[in-house]
């Protein structure tokens, strides 16, 4: 299968691997509607997850525009996932704009509490590859800031072209 050669094929990205699917989660996006991770089933994911307060995901959000405007579109999904806490809801909608996020955003209610960031065991800024059938390749996949995941996702985004 497809799946199964792209695996095989980019052997660098499985890294942390656990061979599981990865946990579902209902998040709201930036007009309050709940988004699941298996909305993206059939496609790569990539998730950047940082706070409005931290100075590296402001390092890591202008890096992951770039990614979004390089590889978007395909078969590559990104998106921002925030695990502010409920508190900071409009803050985080504010930051959205003035930064002009690309990708889909997302925000993790409870912010360090929220079982996104138990079942997923991340710090900020954090990110994390799922390939389409939502298996989780890299549980700590390089930052958008990082030049190895131009080369991961160059991989992916050319795969079958």
């Amino acid at each position: 299968t497809k799946l199964l050669k792209a695996t095989i094929s980019f052997p660098e990205i499985i890294q942390n691997i656990s061979l599981e699917i990865a946990p579902d989660f209902q998040m709201k996006n930036i007009n309050g509607e709940y988004i699941s991770i298996t909305d993206f089933r059939g496609y790569y994911v990539y998730i950047n997850v940082w706070t409005t307060w931290s100075r590296r995901s402001e390092k890591e959000i202008v890096a992951f525009n770039s990614l979004v405007e390089k590889f978007g579109g395909e078969n590559i999904v990104f998106i921002n996932v925030s695990i502010d806490s409920s508190k900071d809801w409009t803050t985080w909608i504010t930051r959205i704009n003035e930064k002009k996020m690309n990708g889909i955003q997302l925000f993790a209610d409870n912010g360090w509490d929220s079982d996104f960031v138990k079942e997923y065991r991340v710090d900020v800024p954090h990110s994390i590859l799922i390939d389409p059938s939502g298996i989780i390749l890299n549980s700590v996949a390089p930052y958008p800031s990082n030049p190895a995941i131009n080369e991961i996702l160059s991989k992916i985004y050319n795969y079958g072209k």
